[in-house]
């Protein structure tokens, strides 16, 4: 289902996910809505991916209980696949701030989710990130004083659906990156692409879908981003953003799959394909003239 996206997540020095569903207890029947049943199995296919970390703060961490975080922190580790956002104790939470060294350069990645979305286990509020701006904006500065040159942060925010930001997700992002200790942002919430914007001179993408549930009455939240940022070192040390380029994707069904619209070669696509990359560039119009590059559909690259 996600080799369309394989190629292209190997290709980064580090590659970051979103795994929004617990997974559940795979000796248990297979259950739906409101406890989607995910398999642990999904841990081998996101390091089969390429994926390096997966977020899991989301409003559906606590949808299997402690159980469920314990499972899904422990798949993921035992894949190999780095975790931030979720936690099975007090300690761990205390030290959600974890400095890495990539090629040389130390990075700290955190996950938070939206507190208006996120209930939370009677007696363990502590077993989650829960978005609070100000929170987030001073995690960024420990991560600093911790040695950290790149702070990336994964947010999960945003009404299901929404096809453009809400005034809270604006000024959430306003208040993280006014400090300028945030690198990066990496939305999510919304299952939608929202347009992407730099803000304080920060770039935050909202991504969509890698794979979902296909909604038939909801087209728009079958349609994602890859997004790949590039970073340099500047005079004073630190780095920023000196290329962005996002890479539009569709899942289709029969079989269900994730299908990459800018590696394709082909001289014509389906009318879906062409619909999907246009939403998506009329989506992006605004981050496209501040330097966003959108990949061209059928470009094979």
């Amino acid at each position: 289902m996600l080799a369309g996206a394989k190629w292209r997540i190997k290709k980064a020095d580090y590659s970051i996910c979103h795994d929004e569903t617990q997974f559940s207890d795979p000796n248990l029947p297979e259950t739906s809505f409101p406890h989607y049943y995910v398999h642990p199995n999904l841990a081998k296919g996101i390091a089969a991916t390429g994926f390096d970390e997966c977020s899991t703060a989301s409003n559906w961490t606590f949808d299997k209980g402690m159980s469920g975080i314990e499972r899904t922190n422990a798949a993921l580790r035992k894949a190999g696949v780095n975790h931030s956002g979720a936690y099975t104790s007090k300690e761990s939470e205390r030290n959600r701030i974890v400095v890495r060294t990539v090629n040389g350069v130390k990075l700290t990645h955190i996950s938070y989710t939206d507190v208006s979305d996120s209930p939370t286990l009677p007696g363990q509020p502590w077993a989650v990130n829960r978005q609070s701006p100000r929170q987030i904006a001073a995690d960024a500065r420990a991560a600093r004083a911790a040695g950290a040159q790149l702070v990336v942060i994964s947010l999960a925010m945003g009404p299901m659906g929404a096809e453009d930001t809400t005034a809270a997700q604006r000024e959430a992002v306003r208040t993280i990156t006014a400090d300028g200790d945030v690198d990066y942002i990496i939305g999510h919430g919304s299952h939608t692409i929202q347009p992407a914007q730099m803000v304080n001179g920060t770039w935050v993408v909202w991504h969509g879908n890698l794979m979902a549930s296909f909604f038939p009455d909801q087209p728009r939240m079958h349609e994602g981003l890859i997004s790949r940022a590039t970073f340099t070192q500047q005079s004073d040390g630190n780095f920023r953003v000196t290329k962005l380029a996002v890479f539009p994707l569709l899942m289709v069904k029969d079989p269900g799959r994730v299908i990459d619209l800018a590696h394709q070669k082909c001289s014509s696509v389906p009318d879906r394909w062409a619909s999907a990359y246009s939403a998506i560039r009329a989506t992006e119009r605004t981050a496209i003239k501040q330097g966003l590059t959108l990949a061209k559909p059928c470009s094979g690259t």
